[in-house]
């Protein structure tokens, strides 16, 4: 029988590339949230007290996070967990804090304090946000000497912390360090990761230079693994810094790369919804704006098909914009709507990452 939910993950095999699950949270358990596996792995890790090794093909699995509390401590971060929900922060942080205080293992401060963080970020308090953040890394720099890839993912969360306050420079910072911890393990794909949001922000900073580099480096990485959507978005990436500097042509190259490739791994999604739209962008840019409203049309359909009560902030946004295109496509308003769409997109940070 295969892998099952409440399995514990100690190691994830995935050609070359060897993922030890440690701090902050030492184990991993399936949890139902779906994320693509780019090609075959094998995993190692325990069912109850029994050692087990499963093989997974390419496709979607489903793999979140969260520590393996005896009881009597599940109890209290659960505690914590419903304070944080209902804004109670003062109340919240008092009770991890004697959550932490209780449980031995030295991840979990960090990892506590790095959830108190993000806590703080989806409600944009974003004071006390960096200040967890950097309570955070602080102790996983302790707890293992110094960094770790735990440090690494911290450092990311932070850094996109910063992205969603359009702060580059200092999301930039953030980024360049979880690189270099992840570098320090060779953990490939995070590499890969980690390279994408740094040529993310150099293409929201115009630096085409080194966003097309970190691009490239990614590309290099991903493609080793197979075919997956996040190849296809890193050909759309690299197809937008094309665009952006003029090249046409060799945008159109690598949106058809990324067309062919999500329309085969994910046809009915808001990935082939973002493609579209990339290609809506780049024949606006030709004047085509017949074929721009036929690609646009297509992003419509699948949007309304993932997303029918447009509760995406992005997915809501595209649609307004796709739907004032339809209703007046002979008057002026397509063209409006089609010369704003690139920078109205970037802004809310749909197409650019």
């Amino acid at each position: 029988m295969g892998i099952q939910r409440g399995d514990v993950l100690l190691l994830w095999e995935c050609g070359d590339s060897k993922l030890h699950f440690e701090s902050p949270v030492d184990f991993y358990r399936t949890q139902g949230h779906m994320v693509t596996c780019a090609g075959p792995s094998q995993v190692e890790g325990l069912r109850g007290s029994e050692h087990h090794t499963w093989a997974l093909g390419r496709g979607d699995w489903g793999i979140s996070v969260q520590p393996n509390f005896i009881d009597s401590l599940q109890s209290k971060y659960d505690e914590g967990l419903s304070l944080f929900t209902k804004h109670m922060y003062p109340s919240a942080l008092d009770c991890w804090h004697e959550l932490a205080n209780q449980a031995p293992p030295s991840w979990l401060q960090p990892w506590l304090s790095l959830r108190a963080a993000e806590f703080f970020a989806e409600a944009r308090v974003w004071q006390r946000a960096d200040v967890n953040y950097q309570k955070a890394a602080d102790l996983a720099s302790e707890a293992r000497g110094g960094g770790s890839l735990v440090l690494a993912e911290i450092l990311y969360a932070w850094g996109e912390a910063f992205w969603q306050r359009s702060d580059w420079e200092q999301a930039e910072r953030r980024y360049r360090k979880a690189l270099a911890e992840v570098e320090r393990y060779g953990d490939v794909q995070q590499i890969g990761k980690m390279l994408n949001c740094l040529g993310s922000v150099a293409l929201n900073q115009g630096d085409l230079d080194d966003a097309d580099q970190y691009f490239r480096r990614n590309v290099a990485i991903t493609e080793s693994f197979g075919p997956s959507l996040n190849l296809a978005a890193n050909f759309a990436e690299l197809g937008t810094v094309a665009m952006y500097r003029g090249d046409l042509a060799a945008a159109e190259e690598y949106y058809r790369r990324d067309l062919a490739m999500t329309t085969k791994l994910a046809p009915r999604s808001s990935d082939l919804a973002v493609t579209y739209n990339n290609f809506g962008m780049l024949l606006e840019r030709r004047r085509d704006l017949v074929r721009a409203e036929q690609y646009l049309r297509k992003a419509l359909l699948i949007a309304l098909l993932v997303d029918p009560n447009g509760k995406s902030p992005g997915m809501a946004l595209r649609k307004a914009l796709l739907i004032a295109l339809l209703v007046d496509p002979n008057g002026k308003s397509p063209g409006m709507v089609l010369g704003n769409l690139g920078s109205i997109m970037r802004d809310s940070g749909q197409l650019v990452r």
